[in-house]
């Protein structure tokens, strides 16, 4: 009975320490001004609650220091034994944390198979211990460890990252824009678009940077692309296309009336979701023969107006060559015949031939745009 009372004692005070477990941070007086601006983020970010200023603070640190320490390697050793002996009052203790970088703190003293094991329980439902358990794994896990291990890492962590979804929308459209730059992120996301409702799947679609030019991340939107669950592929694209066709025509322009420099068709890393989104939208072939003929009108206006730059013209010329381009795509993947629409066919030729500054200008564009086949 003793020694059960002295285990009883050891587990409640190991209990307590994971409790009372904080961050103090000071900074020295002679601290740089970029230092002192990060701090007060820190400190602007708690007062007010604001996830962002604090993140702000707390990548800053990881890509400097870091937040390890020698009481850390202590610290990991206490989360094991609790999780050993009194998982739920953990998970209990984790549900409570309210500070933001003490919860960021605290998953640090957690490790990955404890990390995992947290995800996977029902009464975790503190969104902040979630977030920052799937921020630390996606930063901390190689492609190859969320592939390669008996615990399936990627369906657990894709799993989170719905009830993330659910449970703070602000917090899930900030997760997407800070970590669609990631390859980890299109091994996960996948399985979490596969099971997400309509809400939450729109949230995803007006998060991410469609108008990234250049395609950093071409092969990773790919990836996702190829890992939606393939009975569910064609509700997400449904779920998402108009969102995502509004945000491509606004973008494009957008890009005319700034002025913006452009000097090729604008293919960004969300080119072939946005492929298939217009897919889906012009299964409607009414509605691509109306879209395309308007596009056409627009087009061959823009290109009699005057220009005070050679610029301005190029800019417009390749932002309407885009949207062709597109379109094209989609008339090659929907098997759209033009045989009894063929003067809208016409018409667009004559953009390109009878406009002799575009023609000559940019007759390598031709080939790009002009290459229908009339009888898909």
């Amino acid at each position: 009975m003793e020694e059960l009372k002295k285990t009883e004692d050891d587990i409640n005070e190991i209990l307590q320490t994971l409790k009372k477990i904080k961050v103090n941070i000071s900074i020295s007086p002679n601290a740089s001004k970029s230092d002192k601006g990060l701090y007060n983020l820190l400190i602007e970010g708690t007062a007010e609650n604001d996830f962002k200023k604090v993140y702000s603070f707390v990548q800053s640190v990881e890509m400097g220091c870091g937040f390890y320490s020698s009481e850390m390697i202590k610290l990991k050793r206490i989360y094991d034994k609790a999780f050993d002996t009194s998982p739920n009052e953990v998970i209990e203790i984790l549900n409570h944390k309210n500070k933001l970088i003490d919860i960021v703190y605290n998953c640090y003293c957690i490790q990955t198979e404890m990390k995992i094991m947290l995800l996977q329980s029902s009464f975790l439902n503190n969104e902040f211990v979630i977030f920052e358990l799937i921020r630390q794994l996606l930063n901390n896990l190689s492609v190859d460890e969320l592939n390669n291990n008996s615990t399936d890492y990627k369906k657990v962590v894709g799993d989170a990252i719905i009830q993330l979804a659910l449970r703070n929308n602000l917090l899930f459209q900030y997760f997407v824009e800070k970590f669609e730059h990631k390859e980890q992120f299109y091994h996960v996301i996948p399985i979490a678009l596969s099971d997400m409702q309509v809400t939450e799947r729109e949230m995803y679609a007006n998060s991410i940077n469609i108008d990234n030019k250049g395609c950093n991340y071409y092969d990773y939107v790919r990836i996702l692309l190829q890992n939606i669950d393939g009975t569910k592929f064609d509700s997400f694209i449904t779920d998402i296309n108009e969102i995502i066709y509004q945000r491509w025509n606004d973008y494009l322009s957008n890009l005319l009336i700034s002025k913006e420099f452009v000097s090729d068709i604008i293919l960004t890393s969300y080119g072939d979701l946005i492929l298939n989104c217009l897919c889906k939208r012009y299964e409607d072939k009414e509605l691509f023969f109306m879209d395309f003929e308007n596009v056409l009108n627009k087009f061959n206006e823009a290109t009699y107006k005057w220009y005070e730059e050679g610029t301005e013209f190029s800019s417009m010329y390749y932002i309407y060559a885009t949207k062709l381009f597109f379109l094209k795509k989609v008339q090659e993947v929907n098997k759209i015949s033009f045989s009894n629409r063929k003067a809208i066919y016409n018409k667009m030729i004559s953009i390109f031939e009878n406009n002799f500054m575009a023609h000559n200008r940019y007759i390598e564009l031709d080939d790009v745009v002009l290459k229908f086949d009339l009888n898909m």
